[in-house]
């Protein structure tokens, strides 16, 4: 009778098994089929032109379109992830079986668990698709989000225009760099007082987005809004830190790109509210930079 190793369940024929053929036939099979997705593991690509969306506080990772993943090996055919959702918490991951020798395009879930594993599927066919560490989702294809972040990371390329900008002026007052939308950039050297900042991220597109000579303002935190399905406006004070200050200036992200003012919304700053131009999606998430005085 054949045996099996204890980890891939490979088979192989048992001490003095006779004929053995039969079971080191379909151990070689075996070996074969694991080699070939691990050499097909190797060239996995993933790409979607929709927005990827995290945040940590509600433990909710969104993806706005399908996300489709091949290792270019069988033709013009893909494991397509459903545009949607999962939510993780810390030390979660999420994962999904990779189809082989693709003859048509096949849908894949996600599965959400503390490790990858599964008692049917060998682990070289098992892919993490993403998972949570501390506040931050890791991806299997090397990309990552940290709380807030969203924007088109699965091959969206640079945005309209874009390019390598290694300056930006933003005045002697200060004010906010942004890189792809995504908000306020990290790796950032400036000189606010000499108006000149160096931005040492390649391959971005970075502005001044205010300036406010001679006013002693503040820049707030970052308010992060969920609203969930149907709203059509934004309390900019929903975090209650504006409080009786005066807002003089504010911008609306949403899912990492910059609704501009008035063709996405009517910004209200005497109210602190925005009246959007359309419908929030369940899966719409809303990053708010506002200066008071």
């Amino acid at each position: 009778m054949p045996k099996q190793t204890r980890l891939m369940k490979i088979t192989f024929p048992s001490e003095n098994e006779e004929p053995f053929i039969a079971s080191f036939e379909a151990g070689m099979n075996e070996h074969d089929a694991i080699h070939y997705a691990s050499a097909e593991n190797g060239n996995l690509i993933w790409f979607s032109d929709g927005s990827v969306s995290w945040n940590a506080g509600t433990d909710t990772l969104t993806w706005s379109d399908d996300i489709k993943i091949t290792g270019m090996t069988t033709g013009p055919y893909f494991a397509t992830i459903s545009a949607g959702g999962v939510d993780l918490q810390e030390g979660e991951v999420a994962f999904f079986e990779m189809p082989r020798q693709l003859k048509a395009d096949v849908i894949v879930g996600v599965n959400r668990a503390g490790r990858i594993f599964s008692v049917d599927t060998r682990l070289n066919n098992l892919r993490l698709f993403a998972v949570r560490i501390g506040d931050s989702v890791l991806f299997g294809n090397g990309t990552s989000l940290a709380d807030g972040q969203a924007g088109p990371i699965f091959g969206g390329g640079l945005p309209a225009g874009g390019g390598t900008l290694t300056e930006v002026q933003v005045g002697p007052a200060g004010g906010i760099v942004v890189t792809n939308g995504l908000g306020p950039v990290v790796d950032v050297e400036a000189d606010f007082a000499g108006s000149g900042g160096t931005l040492g991220v390649a391959s971005t597109v970075a502005r001044s987005d205010h300036s406010h000579a001679g006013v002693t303002h503040t820049h707030e935190p970052q308010l992060r809004i969920a609203p969930g399905a149907g709203v059509i406006s934004l309390n900019l004070n929903a975090d209650a830190l504006i409080g009786a200050k005066t807002l003089i200036w504010a911008s609306v992200y949403r899912n990492g790109s910059r609704l501009s003012d008035p063709d996405h919304l009517a910004i209200n700053l005497g109210l602190k509210t925005a009246s959007l131009a359309f419908t929030t999606l369940a899966t719409d998430l809303f990053i708010i930079d506002r200066v008071t005085t």
